[in-house]
């Protein structure tokens, strides 16, 4: 691999020759690319980042969400709850989504 190495050998040179404008350039370089690091927006919706928003499935998955709510309070523990979720986790999570559906919740105040 003689081209690889002479490659390196080159621009070590180049670095040695001229350190400060290498750095100035590197800075140069890096502030451009932040530059736009304020214009990029948080998506907290995991769905939305992988779902197309003109799709069948957006249809549906909006129409979902505009009869039964924006989520099921298992799955909300679900999430939560340890890697491993036991036979009785799953129950207990059931159980606490009919409890709050039962008495019509939809958030607890804290």
């Amino acid at each position: 691999m003689p081209h690889l190495e002479d490659a390196y050998d080159h621009l070590g040179h180049a670095v040695a020759r001229a350190p400060y404008t290498v750095l100035l350039i590197s800075l140069v370089v890096v502030a451009a690319c932040a530059g736009g690091l304020p214009l990029l927006k948080t998506e907290l919706d995991y769905e939305a980042s992988w779902i197309p928003q003109k799709s069948k499935a957006w249809a549906d998955r909006t129409r979902l969400r505009e009869t039964f709510g924006s989520t099921a309070v298992s799955e909300v523990f679900m999430a939560h709850a340890p890697l491993l979720a036991t036979a009785a986790d799953i129950e207990a999570s059931q159980m606490l989504d009919s409890l709050i559906e039962s008495r019509n919740l939809t958030a607890i105040d804290a």
